[in-house]
């Protein structure tokens, strides 16, 4: 392939993680395409210094417009996610009560401090029977967005450990069952 251009863009580098999804942690950059003209759509290799960082598929970026780059996995920030147990209750009201409870942990062998965007996602209940709720985290999330989407931004000292326990409420009828989650 050829190199169209080679554009050096001042990056802000964070982590983030969706455990759920991928047992990794990536880096992420937001940056402004400060360039006067648009970036066309096509692959993109990334660098930080001289390093190789791998490649990303971006798609068209116009003048200014922010855009988001990966920089592939960091191994030296960690995270584990396990679901400890569910159990069942009858609730109030005629209604049916589960709870899965959930471990995160995050772990930066790094040696300086990090923070890192840590991503859950909370099932949708198609049905307005159902609810569910975060309950019990013991680390406060920053943002739960209407899509499910729950997120901390979780700082680490240097070689740091950090646990997250949660648990993902579900409340439904005592006479539906419900699948899928």
């Amino acid at each position: 392939g050829t190199v169209v251009a080679i554009e050096q863009l001042p990056v802000s580098m964070e982590f983030m993680t969706i455990p759920k999804l991928a047992p990794h942690v990536f880096l992420k950059s937001e940056i402004v395409n400060r360039a006067a003209y648009p970036l066309l759509p096509g692959k993109v290799n990334t660098f930080v210094g001289n390093t190789y960082t791998g490649a990303s598929q971006l798609k068209k970026v116009a003048a200014g417009e922010k855009f988001d780059l990966f920089f592939g996995s960091d191994d030296q920030v960690t995270v584990k996610r396990e679901e400890l147990k569910q159990h069942k209750q009858a609730g109030m009201f005629g209604k049916n009560r589960v709870a899965y409870r959930y471990r995160i942990e995050l772990t930066n062998f790094h040696k300086e401090p990090v923070t890192v965007a840590l991503s859950d996602q909370l099932p949708i209940a198609g049905d307005e029977e159902i609810k569910i709720s975060l309950e019990e985290p013991s680390i406060k999330p920053d943002e739960v967005k209407s899509d499910g989407a729950v997120t901390w931004k979780t700082p680490l000292q240097a070689g740091e450990k950090k646990e997250l326990t949660f648990e993902i409420v579900v409340e439904y009828p005592k006479d539906r069952e419900i699948t899928g989650l």
